[in-house]
């Protein structure tokens, strides 16, 4: 039987300053140990990605770019990744790992993944990622 990680764990899992950590741990150990398979969605990735790379003072991680997507894949590894929409992850990943995205705009960035890989619009007419400003002007394929 599956058992979907919720974010809130995931992130105890890595932060280990946490007092909570021991127990997700301890969590996770004991329902792999009862032979359930514990899986995550690309969703519990664009939250975990949200508050590692939000600074410290917003009750973030403050990693950068590059420890995030370390932290991401050492999560893809631990846990099986049930895919959404066909590309939409790994569009996703790439906008966030090479632009670079962090904090909330990551939100934003799922977003602009799914409008470039699936609904159309032209990757060109997102220009830089200023993400809570991104409109697709190119509405011919809407509506």
């Amino acid at each position: 039987m599956r058992i979907l990680v919720d974010t809130n764990v995931l992130i105890r899992l890595f932060q280990w300053s946490n007092p909570s950590s021991p127990i997700a741990a301890s969590a996770v150990h004991e329902l792999k140990k009862q032979n359930f398979e514990v899986v995550m969605v690309p969703q519990d990735l664009y939250e975990l990605w949200v508050v590692a790379t939000r600074p410290v003072t917003l009750n973030g991680f403050g990693m950068s770019v590059s420890d995030a997507s370390l932290l991401q894949e050492k999560c893809i590894h631990q846990f099986r990744l049930l895919r959404d929409e066909r590309g939409i992850f790994d569009h996703w990943t790439q906008i966030v790992s090479s632009t670079p995205v962090i904090g909330k705009s990551a939100h934003d960035a799922r977003l602009v993944a799914a409008m470039t890989r699936r609904h159309g619009c032209p990757s060109q007419r997102v220009g830089k990622l200023q993400l809570n400003e991104l409109v697709c002007s190119d509405t011919s394929g809407f509506g």
